[in-house]
Formats: C-alpha cells, structure tokens, sequence
C-alpha cells in the first residue's frame, strides 16, 4: 500500500514510501554529471529518492499521458539505482551524456532532466511491440512538477482490490488529504473510498 507519506509542502506532491537521498549522495551525483543540478530537482530528490509518486504527467502535442512513478533511489545498495541506471544509460549508442535518468515506470520508459538545457524529457516504451521513442515534456523540472496530476485510475484501483484492514484505507485518505484536498466533495472518489471501508470492516 502506499506506507508512510512524504509531502513536498511546496508542491503539495504526495509521495509514499521514500527513502530520501543525502546530501554525499546529492554531490557525488552533481560530480558525476559535471555540474550543478537545479535547486528544484535537489529538493525534490533529497525527499523523493526511492519513493512512489502516483501521478500523471501529459506528453507534448497530444502524446498522451505518462506515468513515471518510481524515483530512483541514491542508495547504491538498492538493487537499481541512479548512479547504475546513469552508467547503464551512457553505454547506449547515441545516448545523450548530459540526460540524467530520475525516475521509471513499470513498463519501461523512463524520465530524464537534460542537465545541459534544464529540459525533462522522457523514453516512452510501448507495448506490444516495445518501440521506444522521445518526448519532450517541460522546459525545466520546476515546469515538470507543476504539470503532475494525481493518477486517479491507479487510486481507484487501489481501493478497489489493495485494501485488506483498515490501515491500507486510511493511508489511502492520508494520500488524498495531500494530493487531491477536496476529494470528498468528488463523488466517485468518496464512495470509492466508502466502499473499501465496508469492505475490510466485513472481512
């Protein structure tokens, strides 16, 4: 479930069961890189690294909508993160050097803040066939986060089948309080919410 809740307070991002980054781990990732990474990424990374952000970012000229939910930990112990997902990267012909891999989803695709320009852009991989190809998605990663919108078909789908005490319901209304204020006066959202209370208070 969604576990202990992170909240940007400037963003209002939810962010769930993060580990965080230190700041040796902020440096030696600006030295591997070359430069130093924009004040909106740290800030972000030093909350987010290795934690769930259940949001939806739209692509450009009509690409649709992405979701890149899992932020690469710092943590070189952590079976894939950003330091080993750069490396990996960089021996990719015709990779850009200057792209830096901060988050990926379950199918694939992965997010990249170009640290040259300050552009995010992304690798969408899609199925069946697992072409892969480039969209650009904001000018900067303060652009980025401003963009995100909370991924309600993943939320309903977690009250629908993830709920099992009353515990997994209450992280969930934790995460709405943060991502979505007003959820209670949403229908769907409510009784969604309504009906995994009934459900675990009959199991």
């Amino acid at each position: 479930m969604y576990g202990r809740v992170v909240i940007l307070e400037h963003q209002g991002i939810a962010i769930t069961d993060a580990h965080g980054a230190s700041d040796d781990q902020l440096a030696e990732l600006d030295a591997m890189v070359g430069c130093r990474l924009p004040g909106s990424f740290r800030e972000f990374w030093l909350v987010a690294a290795g934690g769930t952000v259940e949001y939806l970012v739209r692509g450009e000229a009509h690409d649709g909508n992405h979701s890149f939910s899992w932020i690469l930990p710092g943590d070189r112990d952590a079976t894939e993160n950003i330091f080993e997902t750069l490396t990996r990267w960089r021996r990719v012909d015709g990779f850009p050097q200057s792209y830096l891999p901060v988050a990926v989803s379950g199918g694939g695709s992965c997010l990249f803040l170009d640290v040259e320009s300050g552009t995010v852009v992304a690798s969408i991989r899609r199925s069946p066939s697992l072409e892969t190809r480039w969209v650009r998605l904001a000018d900067d990663f303060a652009s980025y986060l401003q963009q995100l919108t909370p991924d309600r078909e993943a939320l309903l789908e977690h009250l629908e089948h993830d709920c099992f005490e009353a515990g997994d319901v209450d992280e969930l209304e934790a995460w709405l309080e943060v991502a979505i204020p007003d959820w209670r006066a949403e229908p769907e959202l409510s009784q969604a919410v309504e009906r995994a209370r009934r459900q675990v208070a009959d199991e």
